[in-house]
């Protein structure tokens, strides 16, 4: 009989105190990228992992984008992006919904 491997129990997701984000956050507005020595005394300074820090700041800068790019809904209920594409209304980037391209993206005409 084959012996069935038994998945390691999940680790929980780690819960921020309300003085490490607050902190995290100041730091993130004036710095978005720290080096890798600031996010180790971040760490060490509010007991947490450096590889924590450092995902933090990447999801801070990801979370930042995304309200960048985020628009607001057109008429059919479809989020349009700056760069042509569209997201349909469950949130899915749809290609099939690009917008046609400008005079500007089309070039001068012969």
């Amino acid at each position: 009989m084959p012996k069935q491997e038994v998945p390691a129990p999940k680790k929980p997701r780690l819960v921020f105190t309300d003085i490490q984000r607050r902190t995290l956050l100041a730091i993130f507005k004036e710095t978005k990228r720290p080096s890798k020595e600031m996010q180790a005394t971040i760490a060490e300074q509010l007991g947490l992992k450096v590889s924590t820090v450092a995902n933090f700041f990447m999801n801070a800068r990801r979370r930042s984008l995304d309200k960048y790019t985020e628009d607001v809904p057109n008429m059919n209920g479809d989020h349009h992006q700056p760069n042509g594409m569209s997201m349909n209304s469950s949130g899915v980037m749809d290609p099939n919904m690009m917008a046609p391209p400008s005079q500007a993206q089309m070039g001068p005409h012969n």
